[in-house]
């Protein structure tokens, strides 16, 4: 019988996962992040996008230490695609293999 897990992939402002109980509701949470300075430079170069706008952005999120420190897998995108990939394949692998969560 196939397994199908649920997961939870953290990405930019969707912090408010941990604030509520949609941590309860995926077998897995996966933390998407990269440093800081990599972070400020793509999000800027986003269209309408500001250094005020993305300040005050960050400073309405859950710090990404806390982030990670909170999650059950973490993808580090710093270092390009390649690195990010393998990471996904171990995460799926590692996530059929952990009990089911979900309320």
């Amino acid at each position: 019988m196939p397994f199908f897990a649920s997961i939870c992939f953290l990405q930019r402002n969707w912090a408010s996962a941990f604030a509520t109980p949609r941590e309860n509701r995926v077998d897995a949470v996966v933390v998407v992040t990269t440093t800081p300075e990599i972070q400020r430079e793509r999000i800027l170069a986003r269209d309408n996008m500001t250094p005020d706008k993305l300040d005050a952005i960050l400073a309405r999120q859950l710090p990404d230490a806390e982030k990670r420190k909170r999650a059950d897998f973490v993808v580090d995108t710093s270092h390009g695609l390649d690195p990010v990939r393998q990471r996904i394949g171990e995460i799926l692998r590692e996530v059929v293999k952990m009990p089911r969560r979900r309320n």
